[in-house]
Order: structure tokens, then sequence, then C-alpha cells
């Protein structure tokens, strides 16, 4: 079951400028640009989006710190975080120091399974008898106790994160520079916060010649909103990336064998962004971050290969916890729970979030997944929109160690006695707190478009889009066409199908759902991205497909009732509504249209509608007004999640989850 909508901007059109495309100027209407100017400022984002780095909380403070401890000859402790934002913040905020004269500086990556994340009492104490400046990137906002052991042991102290302060944790007593605690435009990930750090020390046109493309890595890496000043970053950085790479990135390009020309945000989310995670995932971060800084060919070459096999054995560890996951959600209640929760001894802490990841996506339920270390429970949340599972582990924090994150992912650690009574009452906290709505999968939309609007005019508006990510995803289009030649890719992994409309024709893949090739309506009702695909020299328009489903329920029915025999329609009639009987372990009886529709709306799961011929099929859909339900012809839905259901077949063994 899925729902579609169109995209929840204020359209403010505007006087389309003479030298704008018209398909151009509809698509930035319907992305809420209200303006000519703030158009030109979407479409060319750059150093004027910058804001100004002492706008973030306590810059000057921090700023003024580390010029007198730079004068004073401390050594430095730049403390970060495994994953890819904390390299590259530890990378940025080291070398900025470095180059500014710094006596020593030694970077801190907490090993994620042996330490977690953020600052801990054992390091603290190990770093003090080094350092006489702690600087922590991508964490600290959280860890007012261990800063003041470390001021205690005699260091200064400078916290730089983006992650929000807990309202019931006091904030470190040190400079902290974080987007949260003022009026800064822009939220902004840890890397972006150390870049800010080093626009203020060295300059802005400095930094940007310096560490743009880092920063970009980040942005994109990080999943922050790429509007504003984060738009501006990931622009400029990847043309950098694309023309002048540093020997690092573009060691880590070619081993990820992608073109230049290719080089997008898309890129950076999928390949390289997942190379640079893989090193903190398995074991230590270290090589990412010198694989970043890297000025030795050979050297950078090896790292970057060394982290390509890490990518490797993480995705091969990673499907294995997938499937781990398939097995223990075999008998899961969909009607009866509101987030998966799922544990394992066996299971790796650094890929838990990935594998959380896949939960969601595959179900659309919220999904927790944790295991076992010295009777400790470690695990990775990953939500759905509308479900902020910050908020709702908030809820029950008297179960948990300690938690932290945002509203859709976040880590959690609780003692292994806690967990039934953290699954009883995050559930009671969800059926009391979540509308079912939001168990609904929302693909979001820009536009309706016939096939007679799809042209190179149209595609060559959609990659001025760019980089799209969070927040400003690629412009997707609803279009309605008849689905022909269906077939798979890659061993049944993807569909690809032709589009056939308004005469036009185009060639469509749906990555991802090969196992769904049978069940392919006849006329569809498609979300749609568009982009160029060059062969052998010559350019053409593909679509790509987001969401796909029925053109509509009522003409799918109608298109099926003239296969239907009048003599099979009699029969049928007269053995299973004129007649009560039993079938397979369940009676078949005479219900109300009315009735059905009131169990639908009650529950978005749990109902499924057996109608034995077309006719009945068609009375009851044109009754169902905006009740969200599925239909199948001939079979009971292959979804397991157990969504409501309208199943046009004689008669067969209903689903258990029913």
């Amino acid at each position: 079951m899925i729902r579609y909508r169109l995209r929840n901007t204020v359209r403010k059109p505007f006087d389309r400028p003479k030298d704008m495309p018209r398909a151009l100027h509809a698509l930035l209407v319907s992305r809420g640009i209200a303006s000519a100017e703030e158009a030109d400022r979407f479409l060319h984002p750059g150093i004027r989006d910058f804001n100004d780095p002492y706008g973030l909380s306590d810059m000057t403070e921090a700023v003024a710190l580390l010029r007198e401890c730079l004068a004073a000859g401390d050594s430095v402790c730049v403390y970060g975080d495994y994953d890819c934002d904390g390299v590259c913040a530890s990378a940025i905020m080291a070398d900025c120091l470095r180059k500014l004269g710094a006596a020593n500086v030694e970077v801190y990556l907490p090993d994620r399974v042996a330490e977690g994340y953020g600052l801990n009492e054992d390091a603290v104490r190990a770093i003090s008898e080094r350092c006489r400046l702690l600087v922590t990137v991508d964490c600290g906002i959280t860890a007012g106790k261990l800063i003041a052991l470390a001021t205690e042991l005699g260091m200064k102290c400078i916290v730089t994160d983006h992650h929000r302060p807990e309202a019931d944790i006091p904030l470190p007593a040190c400079p902290v520079v974080n987007p949260h605690l003022n009026d800064y435009p822009n939220p902004l990930c840890g890397t972006g916060v150390a870049f800010k750090v080093a626009e203020a020390l060295i300059g802005r046109d400095k930094a940007i010649e310096q560490y743009i493309d880092i920063a970009a890595l980040a942005t994109v890496a990080d999943i922050v909103p790429l509007q504003g000043e984060n738009r501006a970053i990931v622009k400029m950085g990847l043309e950098v990336i694309r023309k002048t790479p540093r020997i690092g990135i573009k060691a880590l390009v070619d081993v990820a064998a992608v073109r230049y020309d290719n080089i997008n945000a898309r890129a950076i989310a999928f390949q390289l962004g997942p190379r640079l995670n893989a090193a903190g995932r398995l074991g230590n971060a270290r090589p990412a971050h010198d694989l970043i800084l890297c000025e030795d060919e050979l050297e950078a070459a090896a790292l970057a290969a060394s982290l390509n096999e890490m990518n490797t054995k993480r995705r091969e560890k990673t499907e294995e916890i997938q499937q781990e996951c398939l097995q223990k959600m075999q008998d899961f209640d969909f009607c009866a729970h509101k987030i998966i929760i799922l544990d394992d001894e066996s299971w790796h802490s650094g890929l838990l979030g990935l594998a959380a990841s896949d939960m969601v996506k595959r179900y659309h339920f919220p999904a927790i997944l944790l295991t076992e270390q010295d009777g400790v429970l470690h695990g990775s949340c990953r939500s759905i929109p509308g479900i902020d599972i910050h908020d709702a582990l908030t809820a029950v924090k008297e179960h948990l160690v300690r938690f932290g994150g945002h509203s859709q992912a976040a880590g959690v650690t609780l003692n292994k006695e806690s967990l039934e009574a953290f699954k009883r009452d995050l559930e009671a906290y969800l059926a009391e707190n979540i509308s079912p709505e939001c168990y609904i999968p929302d693909f979001e939309y820009d536009t309706e478009l016939t096939f007679e609007d799809i042209n190179d005019e149209l595609t060559e508006a959609v990659s001025l889009f760019e980089p799209t990510g969070c927040e400003n995803p690629e412009p997707v289009f609803r279009c309605k066409a008849e689905a022909v030649s269906p077939t798979t890719l890659s061993g049944g992994r993807h569909l690809k199908m032709t589009l056939m409309a308004e005469g036009q024709s185009f060639p469509m893949l749906y990555w991802g759902h090969g196992s769904e090739i049978n069940s392919i309506p006849d006329r569809v009702d498609a979300l749609l991205k568009l982009s160029f695909n060059v062969y052998q020299g010559k350019r053409s328009i593909q679509t790509v497909c987001e969401a796909l489903q029925a053109d509509n329920v009522l003409t799918q029915i109608q298109s099926k009732t003239a296969d239907e025999t009048p003599l099979r329609h009699d029969f049928l009639t007269e053995l299973f509504y004129n007649r009560r009987i039993t079938y397979n372990n369940y009676t078949v009886t005479s219900t109300s249209i009315d009735s059905v529709i009131d169990d639908m709306k009650a529950d978005i799961r749990g109902t499924c509608v057996l109608c034995f011929d077309l006719d009945t099929a068609e009375k009851l859909a044109r009754r169902m007004g905006d009740v969200h339900y599925e239909v199948c012809f001939g079979r009971f839905p292959t979804e397991l999640t157990a969504c409501n259901c309208l199943c046009v077949l004689p008669a067969a063994p209903v689903p258990s989850a029913y």
C-alpha cells in the first residue's frame, strides 16, 4: 500500500524571465521559489550563500582560545567520530591547526565497538597526559561531565558539534560551537561546523580553497538539508572533486570506478561515502582519515584499496544480518506492533544502522536492531516520516542507559534485563501518540505530466536542480501510461519495461522491484525521475520509477470484467453468495459494505476483503472513497505488513495475518 502526495510547498507563481524555459519555471514554482531573484540563487549557489561564521554560538570565544593555545605552543587533541562526518571534520580541524603552526596536533577517533560514540573517561584521562587543548568535532554536546573531567585534568576545551542538546543535560562548561544553540540560518553537519571554524580562523577564501571538497563529502554523506549554505558547499565542492581532486579523494574516486563527469551528490551518497564509512564500521576509522589528507599517490592508492576491500566486507556482513532479520520476521504480527525490535548477540554493532535502514525501507516500519556486549545491549534505531524516534526514546528513557540522535536515526544502550519493559512501553507510547496513517508510505511528486510534456528541455531543467538530496530531492513527475514488455535485470533484482502514452514511449527502470514482474498492471500510475542516457554517443531520455501503482482501481476491475464469462459469473454467484459454505477452514457469510468500510477505516492493517466476482469488487470499490487499500486479482498480497486489501479470486486460504 502506498500513497502519492503533491509536494507540500507554498506555490507563489512569479513572472517567467524571458530567458527561462517554461519547464524550468514550472518546476521552480512547484518547489516554492517565489521570484526570479530567488530562482537565480537556487540555480547558482555559491559564496553569496555563505553565512557569517561568527553567527555560530561561542565562535568568538572558541577562536580566541584557539589563537591563545597556538601562541602558547600547546599540544592539541582533535577528538572526532568514526563515521564519514566525524572523519572529515577531524581532517579539516587538525589540518587547519597544523597549518596555523600548532606545535603538536593528534587526532583521536574512538573505536565504534570498544568505545562507542563520543567522549569516554579512559580516553579523556589518556589524552590529558599528552595534550593541553581538547577540541571535539561532531560530538561533545552532551558530554558535560567528561568536559568537566578534562578541565580538572588540566586541559582547556572547545566543543564543536551539530547534534541537538538534551534538555535535561547541562551544556559543557567551555566554548560550544553548535548551530542548534542560536539562530544560525542553516543546519550543518559536524564537518560543516569544523569548516566554519576554519573559515573564522583563516578567512573564507582560504577555507574554500583548502577544505570545500572535504566539507562537500561529509555534507552529503551525513544527510543534512541541501539548502542555502549546505547547497553552496556541495555545489562548489563537487566542482573541485571533478576538476582538481586532492590526491586522497582522487584515489577514492578511482577505486570506486566513478567517472569524473558523473560525480554528483548521488555518487557521494552511494559510492564514496560508504567507502569512507566502512573503516569505522568494521574497525578503526584511521585509514579513512589518513586517506583524506594523504599527499602521496602510492600511499593513497593503497589506503583507497583497503577501504574498498573493507566496504566489500561491510556489504557482505550487512547482507548476512539482513537475511537473519528476515528469518526473525517470518512470524512478526504487524497488526499487533508499532515498531520492529530485534536482537542477536552475533551481530556486529557497526552494521546495525545499515541493517535497520533496510528494515525500514522494506516494511515502512520504525526499526531497532540490538546486539549484546558484556550483558549490555547496544543498538541503532531508524524511523519513518511522522515518527520522531528521538522523542519516542525520550518517553521511555527510564529503561535506557543512554541514547542520542535525531528524529529519524538514533543510537541506544540498555541493560539486557530492561529489554522487555523497554519494548512494552515503547509500543504503548507509539500506539497512543502516532496516527496509523504514518505507516502508509508517502511518495511526493512535483507535478503531473503527460508524455507530450516530456522532452529534452524538461530533462535539462531537471539537471539544474543538482545537487539534490535531503530536502532538495530530484524532481519527480506523476504520469499515467500503458506498461509494455516488463522484464527483469541483474538476475531478477530489477525491473525494466516500456511506458507508452500519447503516441510516445520511454524506457523505464525500477530498481529493486524485479520480484513484482508478474503483478504489473496493464495501465500504471507512476512517479518518474527523468535523466539522459548516453549510449554510443547518442543521447536519449530515460525514466527511473520512484513508485508504481494501478492507474485506476475501477478501470482495472472493468478491464478484467470483459474476460469474465456470464456462465462463470452466475456459477460463482450461486456458489458463494446465495449459500453459506465453509471452504479452506473459513466460513463465507454475507456482510454489509458499510461494515467492511468501517473496519478498513479503523485501521490500515488486518482487513482482507475477499470478493468472489468482479461485479462485487466494483460495487465495493465505488464506495471506498478515501479509504486506503490494495487490490489484487487472482491472488492475495505478497507484502508481509498485512495492509488492508481487496482481493478478487474465487477462494483460497486467507493469509494468517488477516
